[in-house]
């Protein structure tokens, strides 16, 4: 996938840190039932194809609430359900405030949003029903995005798409054939015609909220967070430099490549991830961004903690 980066943003504000300061418990499981998929006796494979990508080409997809379709970045970076701006969310009559979140940028930056609850919304024709919704701040595509030699950056996408949807039925990564999936097992990729043999898996951790694997350098192991809203691979280092985020990241200088990547065994070859600063409170050692992602195949088994890699 061409990175145009130049014009583009760097992507990186799809990783967001639920930080649970809010009067609202936000991280509670939300009962929904998703009538689209097939009885747990059943196999399912429901792909949605990417038609549209931000301009860190990173993936959208279309929601739906009611009569209006909103153009929304599938961010697994970010522990949620939905998150809406503002003026979009004005426009749907039919939510319920539940409260409020005190949440974290990946530079640190704190923001209050408030949370909705709304009856339907519904991805590619598929419906989830009684869903958590967050009031996006105004700024937040902003301070999360550092464009090329000043250039501003594009108007953010008007949602975003978080991988707790997902944990109730698998998600299938294809994106160099511009497409994901709802599917319920290996099984079921290999009638549609995948080598699941090929596949390699590792234990898939989520206990701090974000979509973890470990991956094995020339310079030891990574814990490494999974997001397909950054566009990038970033390793978290301290600014010894003193010098401006954006200068750290377009800095060829910067940059950390390890001639071995490895996922449980299955060698990715050489990897280059860029130094910057994740300040956080959750301390994050490395990210997989869609330099990685778009060149792989990914299987997150949210039933059984697995995810599985094939080149």
């Amino acid at each position: 996938m061409k990175k145009k980066w130049i014009v583009s943003t760097l992507g990186i504000f799809g990783l967001l840190i639920l930080i649970c300061l809010g009067t609202f418990k936000y991280l509670r499981e939300t009962p929904f039932s998703p009538k689209a998929f097939a009885k747990k006796d059943r196999s399912y494979f429901n792909p949605i194809f990417i038609t549209k990508w931000t301009a860190g080409e990173c993936p959208c997809l279309p929601i739906q609430i009611g009569d209006k379709v909103i153009s929304s970045h599938l961010d697994l970076g970010f522990k949620g359900y939905f998150s809406i701006n503002s003026s979009t969310l004005d426009q749907i009559e039919e939510k319920t405030l539940l409260g409020s979140q005190i949440m974290y940028g990946f530079q640190g930056h704190q923001y209050k949003k408030n949370v909705f609850k709304i009856p339907e919304i519904q991805i590619s024709g598929k419906p989830f029903y009684s869903i958590e919704v967050q009031e996006e701040a105004k700024d937040f595509y902003a301070n999360g995005s550092l464009v090329k030699d000043g250039v501003e950056p594009s108007p953010g996408e008007s949602g975003s798409i978080g991988w707790k949807i997902f944990q109730n039925t698998n998600l299938l990564l294809d994106l160099r054939n511009k497409k994901i999936a709802f599917c319920d097992s290996l099984s079921t990729l290999k009638k549609q015609g995948y080598s699941v043999e090929s596949f390699e898996k590792t234990p898939l951790i989520i206990e701090r909220g974000l979509i973890e694997i470990d991956a094995k350098t020339a310079d030891g192991y990574l814990r490494c967070v999974l997001d397909t809203g950054c566009t990038c691979n970033l390793l978290n280092t301290k600014n010894d430099q003193g010098k401006s985020m954006g200068e750290l990241v377009w800095n060829s200088e910067n940059y950390y490549e390890t001639p071995l990547f490895q996922i449980n065994g299955m060698e990715f070859g050489a990897t280059t991830f860029r130094r910057i600063p994740i300040q956080i409170p959750i301390h994050i050692e490395a990210i997989l961004g869609m330099d990685f992602l778009s060149e792989n195949i990914v299987f997150l088994d949210f039933s059984n903690n697995l995810a599985y890699f094939s080149h």
